[in-house]
């Protein structure tokens, strides 16, 4: 609840903006919603117009009776975090704070869990199903409604929509599209391009009956689309050049070495096909694992309570942490879920120990790092867990959960998936 005059954050977590709202009146929200539905439930509680609001890291458009601000974000999700950001230190402490409690922090047993991550984690085929098409109505018209110098060569599905590792009613997706005319052909061109690109891109789609606009970042227009029996789905889009059409990662990465880290991060969109296969390659044929995946991110989105003043995990680095754990217990094709999961918390305990590095698209010549790093196996500059500063509070609460719901496996000490 927040009250006469006090500050109401509101969190976009997949891309680390956040607003503040100060209402003239008691709110009460819930941390899951998305943003625009958190604003509108404002403008509609308090009776004050939030009729627009800039992208991130910008204003927010303010009206009286309610004053809504926005500060500065850092960091994207498909990127290492700028140098801009408040502490160049990954592991900056902020304060502690009373996480909420997650079904997951229950003490289940293997068939109980296995149960409530198939009712509750496992997204189901009408849910997919509804997702897929949503999105797919909105490909259709980036390729048949923009002006023809923006028509895309092609759009890859990212996110856990595209990837396959969605949780149930928590699906993002990212639409990555290469665009077709050759203006935009080079990194260097778009860089110079794409404040204009986005800028039109956001009129288009406007137009698009499905769409809501909820924003921009650098590199993105922010979407969000309305998917299964009321959920709302969060869809990034980003325009760019297909670079690894006419070069090969490793020419890719050569060209990235001389560049500035703020260069750098106009890689991201065009390495996220390599993101892409990489994370099928290791769950396409291990149904488990993906299953495991699925749970991690259940409990990030579910174990913490999103704030402004701190930068938690996405997906992604979850993800990579996930595969790597399964890889170093022996890639086993069938194992325990609970067991697995035990494992996963365990080692967010001892995240300082990560020293995780996949040479599946570049050599060993790039692997120097200083520990900790998680290294995006499509981008050897990108250490994934550099886009939070909250590793310290993650391992607190993955010990939390595991005393109250996993002492039996801390007692027995290494603990085996099968």
């Amino acid at each position: 609840m927040a009250y006469l005059h006090s500050q109401l954050t509101v969190d976009d977590g997949s891309n680390n903006a956040y607003y503040v709202a100060m209402s003239e009146k008691p709110q009460r929200y819930d941390p899951v919603e998305s943003i625009t539905s958190r604003i509108s439930s404002l403008s509609t509680k308090s009776g004050s117009q939030l009729s627009s609001y800039m992208p991130s890291g910008q204003n927010l458009v303010h009206q009286t009776p309610s004053r809504t601000f926005g500060d500065p974000f850092y960091g994207m999700s498909i990127g290492p975090t700028p140098s801009t950001s408040p502490s160049n230190s990954p592991y900056q402490s902020v304060s502690r704070r009373n996480e909420p409690s997650s079904d997951l922090d229950t003490k289940l047993t293997t068939s109980e869990m296995n149960r409530y991550v198939a009712s509750t984690i496992e997204p189901d085929h009408a849910y997919n199903a509804s997702c897929s098409a949503v999105v797919d109505r909105l490909v259709h018209f980036l390729q048949n409604n923009v002006p023809s110098d923006l028509r895309p060569q092609e759009v890859i599905k990212g996110g856990s929509l595209g990837k396959g590792t969605a949780v149930k009613n928590r699906s993002d997706a990212d639409l990555v599209v290469f665009l077709s005319d050759p203006q935009y052909d080079s990194i260097a061109k778009m860089k110079k391009e794409m404040s204009r690109v986005r800028t039109v891109l956001r009129r288009f789609l406007e137009d698009h009956g499905e769409c809501q606009i909820t924003g921009e970042t650098q590199f993105a227009v922010k979407v969000q689309l309305s998917c299964h029996s009321g959920y709302d789905l969060d869809v990034d889009i980003l325009p760019t050049c297909n670079i690894l059409a006419t070069k090969s990662p490793e020419a890719v990465f050569s060209e990235m070495r001389q560049k500035s880290d703020a260069d750098k991060r106009f890689y991201s969109a065009p390495l996220v096909k390599l993101q892409m296969e990489f994370v099928e390659r290791k769950i396409s044929s291990v149904t488990k694992l993906r299953t495991l995946v699925r749970t991690v991110k259940f409990w990030r989105k579910t174990a913490f309570e999103e704030s402004s003043a701190r930068r938690l995990p996405v997906s992604y680095p979850l993800e990579l942490i996930t595969i790597g754990e399964w890889e170093d217990a022996g890639r086993p094709r069938d194992f325990d879920i609970r067991k697995g999961f035990y494992r996963v918390l365990d080692a967010l305990t001892k995240y300082q120990n990560f020293r995780k590095v996949w040479n599946d698209n570049y050599d060993s010549q790039f692997n120097v790092h200083s520990a900790p790093y998680v290294m995006d196996p499509a981008n050897p500059f990108n250490n994934v867990m550099d886009a939070s500063n909250s590793w310290d509070q993650v391992a607190e609460r993955a010990q939390r959960t595991i005393s109250s719901g996993f002492s039996d496996l801390q007692a027995l000490g290494i603990v085996s998936w099968q």
